[in-house]
């Protein structure tokens, strides 16, 4: 029988953060998301994102949650992260 483990803390603060905006009310509208994947396309800093679409940041941390964006889970998650849509390259 295997033991569930735990994530390592640092990614488990992370998922933690994230599970805070999965809230229908963080998801905006389509042209929202549409308009953050594009902020995103390049790696940059969440907060910078966020502030090029003129959104609030609870948006991008509830894309994080779907998996559309994602980051360094193994480093702590702050708004200068950077964060990019999921299958593209951390530049």
């Amino acid at each position: 029988m295997t033991v569930p483990q735990l994530p390592h803390p640092v990614r488990l603060a992370c998922l933690e953060r994230v599970a805070q905006f999965r809230m229908p009310e963080y998801r905006g509208t389509p042209r929202i998301r549409a308009a953050l994947v594009e902020a995103f396309a390049r790696a940059r800093p969440l907060a910078e994102g966020a502030a090029s679409v003129a959104v609030a940041v609870g948006h991008v941390w509830h894309l994080l949650w779907t998996g559309d964006l994602t980051t360094d889970w193994d480093a702590p998650l702050l708004p200068t992260s950077l964060v990019w849509v999921q299958g593209n390259e951390a530049l």
